[in-house]
């Protein structure tokens, strides 16, 4: 008996036509690339006598509270907590702009109402965090000190080039991908496949199987 196949026969794949797609970087773009390269150089530095603000990374202690009692998994002790970052739940990171080493703060937020952990969904909870250290990020401006230390280049006008050109080559690749699909996608649209039934019925066979074990 002749084993059933699939048979198919493939559309015409040499000659195709795809959408023409032009490179271009924007001085934007550029200015923007090498304004988040600077943040490469930051450096980072105490704030024993100066107040958290956003950005800022605070060490803490912290406890937290449901009905005043303490839950699982509420805690922790000098953690590193970015302000800004959205690390924590939403409302948690904003109580503590302002705070200073030493301080201990009453942090009360909800636990949004999607939250993972069905059991605190929706509820109320108040953390009590102790703030341990507080360090702010220093930013250097952009000069060629800095991108001898960040690129392979030696001034910020050899950078500027780098950086373009970075970009250009990324966007050229990102190109060619999509025509390359652009291009297979209208091969297969234009190929036919022919499975003949006793294949089907033999794959929804075993699919059923599966499901009943």
């Amino acid at each position: 008996m002749e084993k059933e196949t699939i048979r198919v026969k493939l559309a015409e794949y040499k000659g195709v036509t795809v959408q023409k797609r032009e490179v271009s970087v924007t001085e934007e773009e550029v200015l923007s690339e090498m304004e988040r390269a600077r943040t490469y150089a930051a450096t980072t530095v105490d704030k024993a006598d100066g107040t958290a603000a956003m950005g800022d990374q605070a060490v803490i202690d912290f406890v937290g509270y449901i009905d005043e009692k303490p839950f699982e998994g509420g805690d922790g002790e000098d953690y590193p907590l970015v302000l800004g970052s959205n690390t924590f739940i939403p409302g948690f990171e904003e109580q503590l702009v302002g705070a200073k080493v030493g301080d201990q703060v009453d942090v009360k937020v909800p636990f949004p109402e999607n939250y993972h952990a069905k059991e605190f969904a929706g509820r109320d909870a108040v953390f009590k965090v102790t703030v341990k250290a507080l360090r702010s990020s220093v930013v250097p401006e952009l000069t060629d000190e800095v991108v001898a230390k960040i690129s392979p280049c030696k001034t910020v006008g050899e950078f500027k080039t780098y950086v373009e050109k970075q970009i250009r080559d990324f966007k050229a690749d990102r190109i060619l991908q999509e025509k390359e699909n652009e291009a297979l996608t209208k091969v297969v649209e234009g190929s036919e496949v022919d499975v003949p039934q006793a294949l089907v019925d033999e794959r929804a066979a075993i699919l059923k199987n599966n499901l009943l074990v």
